[in-house]
C-alpha cells in the first residue's frame, strides 16, 4: 500500500459508507460507457446520414447528364428511386424521416429522390452493441457486489474485534489466512496487538500476586519481631522491680546475682519469595 495525502476529493468520500462508494464506482463508469456509446452511434449515423445524402445527389447528377444526352426521355430508363416531374422545387426537403432531393435539368424538368432515414436511429440496427453493452453492466454489477460484499464484511469483522478488545477482552482473535490482501494484514496486526496486550496484563496480573505476597510475609515477620521485642522488654522489667527493694548482705563479700538466661533474639525467617519479573514489556 501507497500512502497518500489529504486530498479535497477524500472530504467527500470521508462522509460516505462503502457501500455508497461502490454504486459511485458502478453507477459512474456505467454512465460514460452509456453517454460515450451513445455519442459514438450518433456521430456514425450523421456519417451514414451523409453517405446517403451524397449518394443520392450523384445518382441524380448522374440522371441529369442522361436526361440532357437523350431527346426522347420516354425511351430513358432512370436509375431506382429516380423520379421525373415537370414541376418541383429545387433543394433538399425533410418530412419525417424521409429526405427528398429535387434538381432542375435543362430542359425544365425536375429530378427528384427520396432517402429513408429512419434506418438511421439511435436504436436501430445496433441491437448487437445494446446486448454486449447488457452484457456488461450485468458483469460489473455482479463483481461489484461480491467486492462490497467482501469488503463489508471485512470491515465489520474488524471492527468487532476491534470493540470487544477495547471493551477488555485480550481472548478475542480474527486468524486471517496470511495472503496479499490488505484486511489479512490489518487483521494480523489486530491479533498480535490483542496479544501483547494479554502478555502485559498477565505479566502485571503476576507481578501484583508476587508484590502481595512479599507485603503479608513481610508484615509477618515485621508482627513476630515487635512480638519478640515486647517479650523481653516484659521480661527485663519484671527482673528489675523484683530486685529494687532487696537489702544489701553485711559481709563485705557481694552476693552473686542469679545468673538470668539471657532471651535469645528470634530472627524471622522468610520464606522464599518468587522473583519479580524484570520486566513487565513483552
Amino acid at each position: 500500500m501507497k500512502e497518500v495525502k489529504f486530498r479535497w476529493v477524500d472530504r467527500i468520500l470521508i462522509n460516505m459508507t462503502i457501500q455508497e462508494k461502490f454504486h459511485v464506482l458502478f453507477w459512474f463508469p456505467l454512465l460514460l460507457i452509456v453517454l460515450i456509446t451513445a455519442v459514438l452511434i450518433h456521430q456514425n449515423n450523421q456519417l451514414r446520414r451523409a453517405d446517403l445524402i451524397e449518394g443520392l445527389e450523384l445518382k441524380l447528377q448522374h440522371a441529369v447528364v442522361l436526361l440532357d444526352q437523350v431527346k426522347d426521355v420516354t425511351d430513358l430508363k432512370l436509375p431506382d428511386g429516380i423520379r421525373l416531374a415537370d414541376s418541383g422545387v429545387k433543394g433538399q426537403h425533410q418530412v419525417g424521416d424521409a429526405m427528398t432531393i429535387t434538381v432542375p435539368t435543362a430542359n425544365q424538368r425536375f429530378l427528384s429522390g427520396t432517402v429513408d432515414l429512419s434506418q438511421l436511429s439511435l436504436w436501430n440496427g445496433h441491437n448487437t452493441t445494446f446486448t454486449l453493452i447488457a452484457l456488461a453492466i450485468l458483469v460489473m454489477a455482479v463483481v461489484s457486489y461480491y467486492l462490497s460484499s467482501f469488503i463489508s464484511n471485512s470491515i465489520f469483522a474488524l471492527n468487532k474485534a476491534l470493540s470487544r478488545v477495547a471493551d477488555g477482552d485480550l481472548t478475542e482473535r480474527l486468524n486471517f489466512i496470511p495472503t496479499r490482501d490488505e484486511f489479512s494484514a490489518l487483521a494480523q496486526s489486530i491479533d498480535t496487538l490483542a496479544g501483547r496486550q494479554q502478555h502485559t496484563v498477565k505479566l502485571v496480573h503476576d507481578s501484583a500476586e508476587a508484590l502481595e505476597l512479599f507485603a503479608d510475609e513481610f508484615r509477618e515477620a515485621a508482627q513476630e519481631g515487635q512480638d519478640t521485642a515486647a517479650s523481653q522488654r516484659q521480661y527485663l522489667d519484671s527482673n528489675r522491680h523484683g530486685h529494687g527493694g532487696d537489702e544489701r548482705p553485711r559481709s563485705g563479700k557481694s552476693r552473686a546475682m542469679p545468673m538470668t538466661p539471657r532471651p535469645r533474639l528470634v530472627t524471622p525467617v522468610r520464606k522464599p519469595v518468587k522473583a519479580l519479573p524484570a520486566s513487565i514489556a513483552p
